[in-house]
């Protein structure tokens, strides 16, 4: 029996803070994992907006290893 995957997710994260509320943007992958998350944005279309531009573009990234 094969098992299938769930598939790869992007969310919106409603954070509520003493500081008000603020909303990241992740990928959380078939396994549960999360394996991107953006900045914290004070709007919620904001993270929306990361899910959509990192939806469109990353296809066509670049791999690049860095040191620091």
């Amino acid at each position: 029996m094969v098992r299938k995957r769930a598939p790869m997710t992007f969310q919106v994260v409603t954070k509520k803070t003493s500081t008000g509320t603020h909303y990241h943007a992740r990928i959380k992958g078939g396994n549960g994992e999360i394996i991107f998350s953006s900045q914290n944005y004070t709007a919620k279309e904001s993270a929306k907006k990361a899910c959509e531009t990192v939806k469109a573009n990353a296809s066509s990234a670049s791999l690049v290893e860095v040191t620091e």
